[in-house]
């Protein structure tokens, strides 16, 4: 889904946690740094809880699969298959996983998605702690729980979609120019008219950052 997430492989606990000095000082500074990632780092980051949309925010086909599970919209084997085989991916406890007559029951069924979804959710919690130790040498930590997890996501990385009217509203004019003469009214109806990632990148071209 375009979003990065850690999972904990081929990272080091130096490396994240100066990752995370740099998010703490870019902050500071309040220099955006155009990271996208996703609410499984974010939500944890101000003690929000993560749910089925936060996974379906990075992995659709695993969040649906689950949901067509739970509404019984899969055949028994192959419920039995997108378990098993979900369990395996995640590390989850095997064990749960109680098949009798090619099928599973309501209760075990329900368990194995909770095990599912809980390792899902919770595997790169060791990676965030160093990302959040390496912040709080730079930042005082214990106030980001005042934010939601879409404003700490602003606050460090900026707005990843153009908002052409803040931008219209924030923009000062040279002199010689104003918001009425015709050339700067074609200037912002072609922006209007561009794609979501053109306008992006002609953002960046012109101010070298890539969000606002």
């Amino acid at each position: 889904q375009d979003h990065f997430v850690f999972t904990g492989v081929g990272y080091t606990t130096a490396l994240i946690k100066h990752m995370g000095r740099l998010l703490g000082i870019a902050g500071r500074h309040r220099i955006h740094v155009p990271l996208t990632l996703s609410t499984l780092v974010w939500k944890p980051f101000v003690g929000d809880f993560l749910t089925r949309s936060d996974l379906d925010s990075v992995d659709r086909a695993m969040a649906r699969s689950l949901t067509d599970i739970e509404a019984d919209r899969l055949d028994k084997e192959e419920e039995v298959n997108v378990l098993r085989e979900a369990l395996l991916w995640t590390g989850g406890d095997q064990g749960l996983l109680k098949v009798e007559n090619n099928q599973v029951g309501i209760e075990t069924r329900k368990a194995v998605i909770e095990e599912i979804e809980r390792r899902y959710l919770t595997r790169n919690l060791h990676c965030l702690e160093m990302l959040y130790n390496g912040v709080s040498r730079i930042l005082p930590v214990e106030l980001l729980g005042l934010f939601t997890s879409k404003e700490a996501e602003e606050l460090f990385c900026g707005v990843p979609e153009v908002d052409v009217d803040l931008l219209l509203k924030m923009t000062e004019y040279d002199s010689g120019l104003s918001q009425d003469d015709e050339e700067v009214k074609f200037f912002w109806e072609a922006l209007r008219g561009m794609e979501p990632k053109d306008r992006t990148a002609f953002i960046n071209f012109s101010t070298g950052r890539g969000r606002l």
